[in-house]
């Protein structure tokens, strides 16, 4: 799902901020979707022996703090919801991949990634500058490679390296 800017200041609140109505709007928003295209396509995978799911997650999923709660725990359930539909569909040909990638230069994210994240991030990256909507397209791409069958359930974090070089989800 494509979040638009003013939803990213939206997931800048602490717990004390937060509405109920935000919170499970964002569930409902990353979930939904998810969900009832998945019901849709497994019936399909299944009658033909064969499929592959990938779900887009987020590296948010593995940091706390700084206000992300609404948007880590959304992205959390997104890809804990991939791996239970990889449990129940693995036996049926279908496989399940979440890619999850960090901070993606995109329009959405115009409004947080500002000259000194920008900045920081490229300082911590082994391509040494922001990812770009086209690495994760190549990333997905990946994904649905038949090679890649045996790793379903898994996650494909596409970061970067920000996870190894700038210290993983505390940083």
């Amino acid at each position: 799902r494509a979040t638009g800017s003013e939803d990213h200041q939206d997931l800048k609140q602490a717990l004390s901020e937060l509405t109920w109505a935000q919170f499970a709007a964002k569930m409902t928003g990353e979930l939904a979707g998810a969900f009832h295209i998945t019901q849709q396509v497994v019936a399909v995978m299944r009658a033909q022996g064969d499929g592959r799911l990938v779900y887009l997650g987020s590296t948010a999923a593995d940091y706390v703090g700084a206000g992300r709660l609404a948007h880590g725990t959304a992205k959390a359930a997104l890809t804990t919801f991939a791996r239970h539909v990889a449990a129940e569909t693995a036996r049926d040909g279908i496989s399940v991949l979440t890619v999850a990638p960090g901070a993606v230069r995109t329009e959405a994210t115009a409004a947080v990634l500002d000259a000194e994240r920008e900045r920081v991030l490229a300082d911590n990256s082994v391509l040494h500058r922001v990812l770009e909507p086209a690495d994760i397209a190549a990333a997905v791409g990946l994904a649905l490679d038949p090679a890649l069958r045996p790793a379903t359930g898994t996650v494909l974090r596409v970061d970067a390296g920000w996870s190894v070089l700038a210290g993983g989800p505390t940083a």
